[in-house]
């Protein structure tokens, strides 16, 4: 079969999402600190062999603000055989990481790094997110602070 040509490699949709699959987040929208940030988008333009195979490997990792990764980097190899009513058919790949439970506030982000391993055409996309946290202020001394004396355990 003659497969469409296809324009040049692309990340296409990346949305983010508060549960796998779910609906998407608003741009505005902040996950806060612990909260697991699912991502997911699909590859366009990459090339099919002549045995109708496709051939891509992706990496992906999370980043804070100071550029400090969140998880260990995620690398995989997407093949797979196509048949005659896939020729419109874009792979799709899902990714979550789990953010630290006491994270500083900022922006963060999601580097994704596609390759098509028939036709060697590379692309790369960067996707940010906003995430709330409690913000402690640095100190040239150690501090204690909100310090209280309750009633009670609980």
């Amino acid at each position: 079969m003659l497969w469409p040509l296809l324009a040049s490699l692309a990340i296409v949709g990346p949305a983010l999402h508060q549960f796998e699959d779910g609906p998407l987040v608003p741009a505005a929208h902040a996950f806060l600190a612990g909260d697991t940030v699912f991502l997911d988008f699909q590859v366009s333009g990459y090339q099919v062999s002549d045995k109708e195979r496709i051939l891509l490997s992706y990496r992906i990792e999370a980043r804070d603000p100071q550029g400090v990764p969140l998880a260990p980097p995620v690398s995989r190899k997407l093949d797979a055989e196509l048949a005659e009513e896939d020729k419109n058919w874009k792979p799709k790949v899902r990714y979550d990481v789990l953010t630290p439970p006491l994270a500083d506030s900022g922006s963060y982000r999601i580097l994704i790094r596609v390759k098509d391993e028939l036709s060697g055409a590379e692309t790369s996309m960067e996707v940010g997110f906003a995430l709330r946290g409690r913000d402690v202020e640095p100190s040239p001394t150690l501090v204690v602070r909100n310090f209280r004396f309750l009633r009670g355990e609980e």
